[in-house]
């Protein structure tokens, strides 16, 4: 967590979890967000994990815990929060994403949950418009990869990796990680991801 708030982002990032930002009172609840997932996660020992592609402006650039809206967070489905939590941006109205909204409609219907992160685990934006989302750069995605790696260090059980969408799967297999992959469930891939998904946790059972 000290890494991911001391990172350095170009002028087109936002760096949510920054320790040196306007609203970092809000960067810290995300922070703690995070910290409350992936200790969450940690208990459960998760075996498969999906890596998307970057955070989204109204999903985890707002929460701080990949593919997780601030809608979603308050529905007491994501591990940590089933009795609630804190929220980045308390006072504002909730805010839903499709991409979070459709992942955790079907990781409800799973038995066990996969551990969620992002290739690039910043919210990449438009020159000048942070209330935009676009795909990260090639030097992104490196940069992001070195946070992967130490994730999956935190993580020893995870005995396979999705990457869902393109650029996820770019980031895995630069980093020489063998990877399935998934249909991005946007633009109308819900049914491919959640077939896919659902095949990759019957393997693993």
């Amino acid at each position: 967590m000290e890494q991911l708030g001391k990172a350095e982002v170009n002028g087109a990032c936002t760096n949510q979890y920054a320790y040196s930002h306007i609203g970092s009172w809000m960067n810290q609840l995300r922070r703690h967000n995070l910290t409350r997932y992936l200790s969450a996660m940690e208990q459960s020992k998760p075996t498969l994990i999906l890596v998307g592609e970057a955070p989204g402006y109204h999903g985890c650039r707002l929460t701080g815990i990949p593919f997780t809206s601030s809608h979603t967070l308050v529905q007491e489905m994501v591990p940590g929060f089933e009795n609630g939590g804190a929220l980045a941006g308390a006072g504002v109205e909730l805010q839903k994403e499709a991409t979070a909204t459709m992942v955790w409609s079907v990781l409800q219907s799973l038995q066990s949950l996969p551990l969620l992160w992002n290739a690039f685990p910043f919210h990449p934006h438009r020159p000048n418009n942070p209330e935009s989302n676009r795909r990260p750069t090639s030097s992104e995605l490196k940069q992001g990869g070195l946070f992967l790696l130490r994730l999956l260090d935190l993580f020893p059980d995870v005995q396979q990796i999705a990457a869902v969408g393109n650029s996820a799967e770019i980031s895995l297999r630069r980093l020489g990680i063998p990877c399935a992959k998934l249909r991005h469930p946007s633009h109308g891939g819900k049914a491919l991801f959640t077939i896919g998904l659902t095949e990759l946790m019957q393997n693993e059972n």
